[in-house]
């Protein structure tokens, strides 16, 4: 999804598009790596993830979704997404930084770009 995300952007803000094969390929990468480095077993107590589906704001309110990822480099990944009610993107964004931290921060400081 990341890839798919990250060549979005620049389509839709700087009109700059790439190859589909090219989107595809480097998301199949991504995917194949985060899959690889994340096979490691886990504890039987640990409760599973649980999919949170996205719920619209009040009529004539806009919302804001954030989301970061961090990366082993040190460097990290900051989203947002602004919609309205009927769920049509207004503003979107995203942008690799050098900052490292929780991303529960990183989140939050999606906010001030």
């Amino acid at each position: 999804m990341w890839g798919l995300w990250k060549a979005r952007n620049p389509a839709l803000f700087v009109h700059k598009s790439q190859i589909p094969a090219q989107i595809i390929s480097s998301t199949l990468a991504a995917a194949n790596e985060s899959e690889s480095s994340s096979s490691r077993p886990t504890r039987r107590n640990q409760l599973e993830p649980q999919l949170t589906k996205w719920s619209p704001p009040l009529s004539g309110r806009l919302k804001i979704n954030t989301d970061a990822a961090s990366f082993p480099d040190g460097t990290s990944s900051l989203g947002f997404v602004i919609r309205t009610e009927t769920g049509s993107v207004t503003l979107a964004g995203m942008k690799r930084t050098q900052m490292a931290g929780n991303n529960t921060l990183l989140e939050a400081l999606a906010l001030r770009f």
